[in-house]
């Protein structure tokens, strides 16, 4: 595999890493801490720091994950995953 395709694909396997993660502890705190869900509820502080929270973490895991599978320049590659999830957030 030439190097330019396995560091997209690092980047790329790091962000759905961080994809899933965050979307499932998204689901379990909601369904933990908000319970009924709908129209016009409204999130809790508690709720919001705990999303913030898992966001952070499972931002550092990719990053992680995107600087070991490369194969060169390490941090080059977490800041592709870090540009890539603020234009697409």
């Amino acid at each position: 595999m030439t190097p330019i395709i396995k560091s997209v694909l690092s980047v790329v396997g790091a962000f759905f890493v961080v994809a899933v993660l965050v979307g499932l502890a998204t689901a379990l705190a909601s369904r933990l801490m908000l319970g009924s869900t709908g129209p016009g509820t409204e999130p809790t502080t508690a709720y919001l720091v705990v999303n913030l929270a898992c966001g952070v973490l499972f931002a550092i895991v990719g990053g992680y994950v995107a600087a070991t599978v490369s194969d060169h320049s390490p941090l080059g590659h977490a800041v592709a995953l870090s540009v890539s999830m603020m234009l697409l957030g």
